[in-house]
């Protein structure tokens, strides 16, 4: 799921749905299913890996399905 990016006051009740497991029609919620997520940003970005932060420009995941769930800004 990505959630594209707005002010904190619009985003607040979007958030909280999805983050209890809730599907939202907002129209600043997207939906997609695949079996990997590959991430790559213009900037360094901090992914916790097991607890520990870790500094990367891109981040590629196997996902095992209904395991994981992201939420994360769309541009």
């Amino acid at each position: 799921m990505a959630v594209k990016q707005a002010p904190g006051p619009t985003l607040i009740p979007v958030v909280l749905k999805l983050l209890a497991g809730d599907y939202t029609e907002s129209e600043l919620v997207s939906a997609q299913s695949t079996p990997t997520v590959e991430v790559t940003c213009g900037h360094d970005f901090l992914l916790s890996l097991d607890g520990e932060l870790h500094r990367m420009r891109e981040a590629r995941f196997a996902v095992v399905p209904g395991a994981l769930r992201f939420v994360a800004a769309e541009p």
